[in-house]
């Protein structure tokens, strides 16, 4: 007679020959006596220090990729500084020789009015790009819609008539918005505080701005407040910057100075309305709506 013996599997086997090891758990490292070795082991392991550290490990990650984005761009701008200075020497011998070729009768009016006018637009991409390289260094300026008109101004030549290719008229500058109203303009650079560290929908967060005065906030009935989520910790910050921080997180609101308050809205409406905002690079569409 043959005796059967069960087959079992080695985790099953584990659990027959060690049945004492079933729910227990590791024991815990003991405690270090001496207090440089606790304070070395909280350098080592504290969770709150670990969660730092790996935050601070992304926060070095976005700004090496920050760092190369911004040393591209510079090189981009410093590239084509370089390149519309050459052209504007070539175009300006270019007039240099025209005006002489029609003194001699050997060119039309027309011709040197497009010269002019190709060197005007040169001038303009010049100013354009030397705008967007002093923001990229950090050294201000500002670029300002009508650096067309200014360049052509200086040159002395028409912006529009027969004289142009094909008699274009160059497009009308964008429409300015008004300054800042005197009533905002103090508080604005007042310094105040925000606690929104934890995520508030954005009429609650601007509900714990304190300041002195204290802003009067009116919001867009079209859009749903409730659902932009602020997550921003400051103090003793001016106002301004912090409604700039606010537009920066929230992508697409605007804050535009009215005359009972500040009224929060989507840059598409504020695009709409004649008033200072913030950000203040808000396109105004047409004459706006006072």
């Amino acid at each position: 007679m043959k005796t059967l013996f069960p087959v079992l599997s080695p985790s099953l086997l584990a659990v027959a020959l060690l049945p004492g090891l079933a729910g227990q758990t590791a024991p815990l490292p003991s405690i270090p006596g001496a207090l440089e070795e606790q304070i070395a082991a909280a350098m080592r392991s504290n969770p709150d220090i670990l969660v730092a550290e790996a935050k601070l490990r992304q926060a070095q990650a976005e700004l090496n990729a920050v760092r190369l984005k911004v040393t591209q761009d510079v090189l981009k701008a410093h590239q084509e500084q370089r390149k519309q200075a050459e052209l504007i020497g070539v175009i300006e011998q270019e007039v240099a020789e025209t005006t002489q070729r029609v003194q001699s009768g050997q060119a039309t009016n027309a011709e040197l009015s497009r010269a002019r006018f190709a060197a005007v637009e040169a001038k303009a991409a010049f100013q354009q790009n030397e705008a967007v390289l002093r923001y990229l260094l950090g050294l201000g300026g500002t670029l300002k819609a009508t650096a067309f008109a200014d360049v052509s101004r200086d040159a002395g030549i028409a912006l529009a008539g027969p004289g142009l290719p094909g008699g274009a008229t160059p497009p009308p500058p964008a429409p300015k918005r008004p300054e800042v109203p005197e009533a905002f303009r103090a508080a604005l650079e007042k310094a105040v505080d925000l606690y929104a560290g934890e995520g508030l929908p954005l009429p609650d967060a601007l509900l714990t701005l304190q300041g002195d005065p204290q802003p009067i906030f009116s919001f867009d009935g079209r859009m749903d407040a409730k659902e932009l989520i602020v997550r921003l910790n400051v103090s003793g910050v001016p106002l301004r910057a912090v409604l700039l921080a606010l537009a920066d997180q929230l992508e697409g609101i605007c804050f535009v100075f009215r005359d009972y308050g500040i009224f929060v809205t989507t840059q598409e409406r504020a695009g709409t309305l004649r008033s200072a905002t913030i950000p203040e690079d808000v396109p105004l569409v047409g004459p706006g709506r006072q």
